[in-house]
């Protein structure tokens, strides 16, 4: 940035500034202070990577590059859910189920009923599995790519397949509800009052 002039932008400081204010008063005054420390440490570099990724994203044809790659990367990992809710396990790369009692199984999930288990893909935990695939699914529908029709509508269904196959219930409702809010928009955009009207009210 500073090589060609530009201005470096640093947005949301305000929200940072009392997320970091509350984590130092709770670090402080809590037990395990060196561990709270270390959790802000590694706050203060996610919010650093933050901006430089949102600086980086002023140009649209790196920011499309960006979506590219995070569709083919969420891809792969839908497959990693779905191949895991049956118990088949990816070596090295920790394709899993996680019992409903709670027991995280990780490399072993061939031994687990795949009945009984919920898919972690690649992450330590299916809630975190969902989270992610949350955000890919929605960032697949805002970018242009592929432009295959029918490759897209086949992206779409895995990726929601993929959030199912974790279990995760705030993931599964959060994409409805995404969706919903996304189709009012549209509905909006449009000045399609009526259905929105309706749409608000089921909603």
């Amino acid at each position: 940035f500073w090589r060609h002039g530009t201005r470096v932008c640093i947005p949301l400081v305000l929200a940072m500034l009392c997320i970091f204010g509350g984590g130092l008063v709770g670090a402080l005054s809590g037990r395990a202070v060196p561990t709270a420390l270390i959790a802000m440490v590694q706050e203060m570099y996610l919010f650093v990577a933050f901006v430089t990724v949102a600086n980086l994203f002023f140009e649209e044809k790196v920011f499309l590059t960006f979506r590219k790659a995070w569709v083919i990367v969420a891809a792969v990992e839908s497959v990693l859910l779905v191949v895991g809710r049956f118990g088949v396990t990816v070596p090295y790369l920790g394709s899993g189920a996680q019992l409903k009692l709670g027991t995280a199984v990780a490399g072993d999930a061939g031994a687990v009923l795949a009945e009984r288990g919920r898919s972690l893909g690649s992450f330590i935990n299916p809630n975190a599995a969902a989270g992610y695939m949350l955000i890919s699914f929605f960032i697949l529908l805002m970018t242009p790519y592929p432009r295959n029709r029918l490759l897209r509508a086949g992206l779409i269904g895995l990726f929601f397949v993929g959030i199912l196959s974790s279990g995760s219930s705030s993931g599964t409702l959060g994409t409805v509800v995404g969706l919903s809010v996304d189709t009012l928009y549209w509905q909006y955009q449009r000045g399609r009052a009526v259905l929105l009207g309706l749409g608000l009210g089921s909603l």
